[in-house]
């Protein structure tokens, strides 16, 4: 295999490092903003795109631009195409699986979701022979570390993040790990293939993490809850419900999935339920996943089945909530039971939808608030 490797940050330096040590995959290009001393660097696509020797394209940039135009023209031109880019993937996944099978060559997105989990290959491997009903998990680790440590150490939120970005668990702007929208994408891709559809991740309702504080902390412990940043879907007859918030859950295997590690979990008819638990980032395990669907693309050509389009239901299963916000702003009943101190009110409520639930969410984000599904 002759390869083209768009971009050498973290991952495409480990992307080098791993083919460097193997026989069968040649980096020949590579591309990249800046010039260093190495003969196969270049500033301009083209010259990966018009390369004749080059069969497959490891994409590694991130973002949506010029990633989504560089990996078309790629399966145009009949190259095989690897992305560890779950923006991109998940935005444009049925227009990029169908160029790749109108030009008879592979698109894979193992490195999309969950580093160097084999979760979307489990996940296509199942949906061969069953039915799969249900997916789940913990899939960022930048989040995970940070609410593993606020429970752990009783620490406030700022300095976890000060230390998930020390540590190089978070990035310089951890915008997109605390709202939730780097779940999001991994959720729309896992959804894509566990239920051969395709779901625009802009329609799944999201809340993070970034308005926790210690006093949630302190509540949820004295209950026996432990909170994750969790991403849920689930198939039904004619649809398909997907959201991501946090969860507060007891005696779960996900609640001692700690530090940066990552859970995923499916439900099938037959096989019933699989949980998949390993490192969900960091060069190392997401390029090993790069590496293991170029091993794919050489043995056989890889896309995906979309053979379903379901709409989005987010009305048929109710859960009971947590909220918490400031008692000046609290005026409607909104739970089953309340906790107060000085300047918070807490609350559990009743079980309601996740339409309802957001509908409380968008009410009241811009202020100190704070919400939580309960898992019982």
């Amino acid at each position: 295999m002759i390869v083209g490797l768009l971009g050498c940050g973290i991952v495409g330096k480990s992307v080098l490092q791993i083919a460097s040590k193997k026989e069968d995959i040649k980096i020949k290009r590579i591309l990249v903003r800046t010039l260093r001393d190495d003969h196969r660097m270049t500033t301009d696509f083209m010259d990966i795109l018009h390369d004749q020797d080059i069969d497959t394209i490891i994409e590694v940039m991130g973002g949506l631009h010029p990633a989504y135009e560089y990996i078309s023209m790629s399966l145009k031109a009949k190259k095989n195409v690897v992305t560890a880019n779950k923006a991109v993937a998940a935005a444009y996944f049925d227009e990029l699986n169908q160029l790749a099978l109108d030009n008879n060559v592979s698109f894979m997105i193992e490195a999309c979701v969950g580093g160097g989990i084999p979760w979307i290959k489990e996940l296509k491997r199942v949906s061969r022979f069953d039915e799969i009903t249900s997916i789940s998990g913990i899939f960022n680790g930048t989040t995970n570390y940070i609410l593993s440590n606020m429970h752990a150490y009783d620490a406030d939120f700022d300095v976890m993040i000060k230390d998930a970005q020390n540590k190089g668990y978070a990035e310089s702007d951890p915008s997109a790990d605390l709202e939730g929208y780097d779940i999001v994408n991994k959720l729309a891709l896992s959804v894509d293939v566990a239920f051969q559809t395709f779901l625009n991740p802009s329609s799944i309702p999201v809340f993070g993490i970034s308005t926790i504080k210690k006093e949630d902390i302190a509540y949820f412990k004295s209950k026996g809850w432990t909170c994750k940043l969790m991403a849920f879907a689930q198939k039904y007859q004619n649809s398909i419900s997907a959201f991501c918030m946090p969860t507060l859950i007891k005696d779960e295997i996900s609640s001692q999935i700690n530090a940066n590690l990552n859970l995923a979990t499916a439900t099938s008819q037959f096989l019933g339920t699989i949980q998949l638990i390993g490192q969900g980032a960091g060069g190392d395990p997401t390029a090993s996943a790069v590496i293991s669907d170029c091993y794919d693309i050489m043995t056989n050509l890889h896309y995906f089945d979309i053979h379903h389009s379901y709409p989005l239901n987010l009305s048929m299963t109710s859960y009971p909530f947590y909220i918490r916000l400031e008692k000046s702003v609290f005026h409607e009943e909104l739970g089953i039971s309340y906790e107060y101190d000085e300047k918070y009110v807490y609350i559990q409520t009743a079980k309601m939808t996740i339409i309802e639930i957001f509908k409380i969410i968008d009410r009241y984000r811009c202020n100190d608030f704070f919400a939580a599904l309960i898992w019982r």
